[in-house]
């Protein structure tokens, strides 16, 4: 059994005090935010409490199994500090140290079970603005810890993404313009003023091999928003209600896989 050893130099327990304050803490985080870095992805709430226990009984299991665990164990929580700083060797210390580290992670590990049930870290006795304020920190870390991320939000592809490597986009832009469907700001005209039209272009491009997608609301979006024209979602989608003469006219202008021509 591991005992207080009064010949530790005074300097050992300064040296021993700076490693643990400055040890301790890190390494706990760093600890917890490994174990628990998958949680945050699990479906439900349900499902991370679940985890959370199951990992807070394996790592109890484990730091059971560590040396001088019932040595550690036995000391007061609030006085475990100075008695590892007093241990007679460096290898006692550091077990100490390392327990201490497991025990941080076990109370965080259960801290966050409680955030998860709503259940909010209390305030202690008599505790000032500066304690509330970490105290508040604490639970907004812990809480990052296993909240899932938001996902990130689908964006539109720029419109030259929207054509194939051998396909400029300026050049269908230019072969717009040199038929007035697109005016000299480059923004919609087209032949009859329908809207209708716009969409026929897009399927001309499609069905010609030009574009390097077939996503309808993405096409939809982009060669509005480049060329100024408004749709609806339903006039996007529903290619089926283009009448074909609309069509055939760009597949004359686009013809398949062919640079778009200027006569």
């Amino acid at each position: 059994m591991s005992a207080s050893d009064p010949s530790v130099s005074a300097a050992v327990q300064t040296a021993r005090h700076r490693e643990w304050d400055e040890h301790a803490p890190k390494l706990a985080q760093q600890a917890l935010q490994q174990l628990v870095a998958p949680v945050r992805d699990l479906a439900t709430d349900w499902h991370r409490l679940e985890v959370l226990r199951i990992l807070h009984a394996d790592t109890t299991e484990r730091c059971r199994r560590l040396p001088l665990f019932a040595d550690f164990d036995a000391v007061d929580p609030l006085a475990v500090r100075e008695a590892a700083v007093r241990l007679s060797s460096d290898a006692q210390f550091h077990a100490f140290l390392l327990l201490e580290v497991w025990h941080r992670v076990l109370r965080d590990l259960r801290r966050l079970q409680l955030d998860l049930l709503g259940y909010p870290e209390p305030p202690g006795v008599h505790e000032g603005v500066a304690a509330t304020q970490r105290r508040l920190q604490r639970q907004q870390r812990r809480r990052r810890l296993v909240t899932a991320l938001p996902k990130p939000r689908r964006t539109d592809p720029a419109f030259e993404e929207l054509f194939r490597p051998e396909v400029k986009g300026a050049d269908i832009v230019e072969a717009l313009q040199a038929r007035d469907v697109l005016n000299a700001a480059g923004q919609w005209a087209g032949i009859s003023g329908r809207k209708r039209e716009l969409v026929a272009l897009v399927m001309a491009l499609s069905e010609g091999g030009y574009l390097a997608t077939t996503n309808r609301t993405a096409l939809a979006r982009a060669f509005s928003a480049r060329f100024g024209c408004s749709l609806s979602r339903s006039l996007a989608a529903r290619w089926d209600l283009v009448p074909n003469d609309l069509v055939e006219q760009f597949r004359r202008w686009f013809p398949p896989r062919g640079r778009a021509t200027k006569a």
